[in-house]
């Protein structure tokens, strides 16, 4: 045996960004995309092609037809078996209507990447959407559970009527009360611009990649909604395994109030700006039915039906008392805290004491009196900002 002393080679690498990644450690991360559909037969090809024309290699898509009764389920096959079969679709089609959370549980059992998209099955992807959001993900300057970005608004024709729709984070008036986020400026990336051009009577975009904005969970603090629709988010998978409990599964619409609030409130969103999909009302929206008047489409009315708002965060508060301890261990004392202190405004101080004191070891006197302490100084900060 002859054992050389010499100089050793270095390993192959491959450089990621402005890091050198050995050979063999450079896998990208698997994106699952949950594809949830009742009803939309019209749109299905739509959003499924937008999603085989994804520039990204890593991905899976589970479709979860929701017992629709419009013939969805045979479109489904039908373009399944069109498709290349080493691309890794999958249809679940359920036997009985479950509602929206249902369907999301359904979809995300099935899946295994570390980052989850949960589609409408009327809205599409542009073809950047994954690869922008896992890049946002990757980014070295932030990190968050859950990436958003901006989508076009399209008819039931595919119609563009409106440029962006966005959240009020767009707002002048959320802006200023998100004062405390800082822009974060992913060092890969800069500069913004959004170029609309016109050929063979199809509208397309390009938008070079702008600034990143993390929004930290006490920023929210109002409530506001500062994120854009479902199809629009990608979530971190350890977040969602949080969040989505059994207990979630009767949310039968509007179930993504749920997920981007309790979500952001464990670990904040990162801000995608521009276009990377597209967004469709078509008369049926059970949230968004409120009149496109401007370039700026925020919000819906909030008409729809179901469970109110207030039985949302009611339901967010009981699932933070059932795993007070867990959620505390991971986010330590001061990050749970403000999750408590966000929940709990200070007139429910009381409320939030009897909810969980003596349910958690988490929860004790220190802590509580921190809880108050930090609601004190929410408020000064709050009237300082009034008063000047």
């Amino acid at each position: 045996m002859v054992l050389d002393n010499g100089p050793q080679a270095m390993p192959e690498t491959r450089r990621l960004g402005t890091i050198c990644v050995p050979e063999g450690l450079d896998r990208p991360p698997l994106v699952s995309i949950v594809v949830t559909n009742y009803n939309y037969a019209t749109f299905l090809r739509t959003c499924l092609n937008s999603i085989v024309r994804q520039r990204y290699p890593s991905l899976e898509c589970i479709i979860v037809d929701d017992a629709s009764s419009d013939g969805s389920v045979g479109i489904i096959r039908d373009f399944l078996a069109e498709i290349d079969p080493a691309f890794p679709f999958r249809l679940v089609a359920l036997p009985k209507n479950g509602g929206q959370m249902n369907a999301f549980h359904e979809g995300f059992s099935e899946s295994k990447g570390v980052f989850v998209v949960f589609v409408d099955a009327d809205d599409c992807l542009f073809e950047d959407f994954v690869w922008t959001h896992v890049r946002a993900h990757l980014s070295r300057d932030c990190t968050a559970a859950m990436t958003c970005s901006d989508a076009v608004v399209v008819d039931g024709g595919g119609q563009i009527i409106a440029g962006l729709r966005r959240g009020r984070a767009a707002d002048p008036g959320t802006r200023a009360r998100l004062s405390d986020t800082m822009p974060v400026e992913c060092r890969l990336v800069a500069g913004w611009q959004e170029t609309w051009r016109i050929e063979d009577d199809s509208m397309t975009v390009t938008e070079p990649p702008a600034p990143l904005r993390y929004v930290p969970p006490a920023a929210n603090f109002e409530r506001d909604w500062i994120w854009t629709s479902t199809s629009a988010v990608m979530f971190r998978r350890n977040a969602l395994d949080i969040v989505m409990s059994d207990r979630t599964k009767g949310l039968r619409i509007s179930a993504d109030f749920y997920l981007f609030q309790f979500c952001h409130l464990i670990g904040g969103t990162v801000l995608v700006p521009g276009a990377h999909g597209a967004y469709r009302r078509h008369g049926a929206n059970n949230f968004a039915r409120d009149v496109t008047l401007s370039h700026l489409t925020v919000t819906g009315s909030g008409t729809g039906s179901g469970k109110g708002f207030g039985e949302m965060w009611d339901l967010i508060r009981a699932e933070v008392v059932a795993n007070g301890d867990f959620l505390h261990a991971l986010l330590g004392r001061l990050p749970f805290i403000g999750l408590l202190t966000i929940l709990y405004p200070l007139r429910e101080y009381r409320t939030a004491r009897r909810a969980l004191g003596g349910k958690s070891r988490a929860n004790g006197v220190i802590l509580f009196a921190q809880m108050f302490r930090r609601q004190v100084h929410v408020a000064r900060r709050r009237l300082g900002r009034i008063f000047g």
